[in-house]
């Protein structure tokens, strides 16, 4: 049987305009920035400041015809997923707080935002046994017509490991330890962009 992880979970709600999008960054460099409990972030703060400058550059460069919108898009995606690992990073030490209030204020002093979680009429992602010992079937709520789906699991929740990426909202984990309890969780690459992780769901293998 698989258990949705229930808790405050961290979000970037990253804009689709280049513009916000680096005033964001700027926003959540500025927030981490000095701040002792996220002096072990990774990336770095420096790491995310660079990126920051480089899309900013590139936006400003496109404007006076001097690169090509291909160089400025690379720029948009290298943030994105600086971002997205910052975030998962937030996630982490969210997860270690005693309480909801408590990991909730570790998001929000990061700049990034508390998902809202409803109840989807279908499960963003569901975990059932794969038809041979050792093996387990994710299927994710689809979230585009054409996207890219990246999976990852782990068994306590600090070290992911990814599983290959498909173009389908299904996959299949093959080689699991029989009787051991694993987490599960998937993002995806659509045309708007890299979306946020979904929750982590908890399962175990038989």
């Amino acid at each position: 049987m698989s258990t949705v992880m229930k808790g405050p979970i961290a979000v970037l709600n990253l804009p689709k305009a280049n513009k916000e999008l680096i005033a964001y960054g700027k926003k959540v460099t500025g927030a981490l920035k000095g701040d002792p409990q996220f002096a072990q972030i990774n990336p770095a703060v420096a790491e995310i400041e660079t990126a920051v400058a480089a899309l900013d550059g590139s936006e400003v460069a496109v404007g006076g015809g001097l690169i090509t919108t291909k160089q400025r898009n690379v720029d948009r995606r290298t943030l994105m997923l600086c971002l997205g690992h910052a975030r998962d990073f937030v996630q982490g030490l969210a997860e270690m707080q005693p309480s909801a209030a408590e990991a909730e204020a570790v998001i929000v002093s990061a700049g990034m935002f508390v998902k809202k979680v409803t109840k989807p009429s279908k499960a963003e992602l569901s975990v059932r046994h794969g038809t041979l010992s050792g093996t387990v079937q994710l299927v994710a709520k689809a979230v585009a017509a054409n996207a890219t789906y990246y999976w990852q699991w782990s068994t306590g929740g600090a070290d992911w490991t990814s599983a290959a990426d498909t173009m389908r909202a299904h996959t299949t984990i093959h080689g699991l330890v029989v009787g051991t309890t694993y987490l599960f969780r998937f993002h995806a690459l659509t045309r708007a962009g890299v979306t946020e992780w979904s929750q982590v769901v908890s399962f175990l293998v038989k």
